[in-house]
């Protein structure tokens, strides 16, 4: 395990993320607007109190507080992909402040966004606050990890299209491999819903060891990560807290 709160991805890590870009470049039309991307986030206190990393279907809203924008196209060049890739990179590994912070920064009426509005981030501030023994500050989100199944969403918001999807896919599915082995968590919850998860079990071969039904619809295991896998919490009754505390490892 590592017990290194600062963890940063791998140049492997940003190399995939380059093949990425360039791919969606090559076969995602300008026509459909720009796009925005997110990287995966660790809190600083991810790993010292806590080790749950909490996965989301796609990037909605702002992106660790910056959001960059591009038409797929201008991705073709290399350089602009480093450049893109710089950019994001550089926010989501910034240290001098939690890069997690603007998950509670933006938890009021913004108009960005605001994340207490968001089923998906009430949910795990519960959770996350649940399982952290003798807590009463309020920066929860300080002791998460934070992903997205896929990286590549249109600037416009609202979730990645299916052709979107198709193109990313496999270079997502890497992505999210490299995430696991880096950050190597006892505990992952993916929100999403099953339609959305089910390409990166098939492709990781994660083993489902359970399936019970409701709101968690399985709970497979990856190498040492438990993996929770539950519907989207958008528009449901937010009753189930106790069940996931009930499915996560200690």
């Amino acid at each position: 395990m590592i017990n290194n709160c600062h963890i940063n991805m791998s140049g492997m890590y940003k190399n995939r993320f380059d093949s990425m870009l360039a791919k969606v470049s090559k076969y995602y039309p300008d026509k459909n607007g720009s796009i925005t991307a997110s990287w995966v986030v660790s809190g600083n206190k991810y790993c010292c109190k806590n080790d749950l990393l909490i996965i989301g279907r796609a990037p909605i809203g702002p992106i660790n507080s910056i959001t960059i924008n591009w038409l797929p196209s201008e991705a073709s060049n290399k350089n602009k992909r480093s450049q893109i890739i710089g950019l994001i990179r550089a926010k989501a590994e910034d240290r001098s402040k939690c890069p997690m912070s603007w998950v509670i920064k933006y938890g009021h009426d913004n108009p960005i966004c605001n994340t207490n509005k968001s089923a998906f981030w009430r949910v795990s501030k519960k959770i996350v606050q649940r399982r952290l023994v003798n807590y009463s500050g309020r920066n929860w989100s300080n002791y998460i990890a934070w992903s997205n199944l896929y990286k590549i969403v249109s600037a416009d918001g609202g979730n990645p299209s299916r052709t979107l999807k198709k193109i990313q896919l496999n270079d997502c599915v890497e992505l999210l491999r490299i995430e696991l082995n880096l950050l190597n968590p006892n505990n992952i919850l993916i929100m999403a819903g099953e339609t959305w998860y089910q390409p990166f079990i098939e492709r990781l071969d994660i083993k489902v060891i359970d399936s019970p039904g409701c709101f968690i619809e399985k709970i497979g295991q990856y190498k040492n990560c438990r993996i929770i896998f539950t519907q989207h919490p958008q528009s449901r009754r937010e009753n189930y807290i106790d069940t996931i505390m009930e499915a996560l490892r200690g």
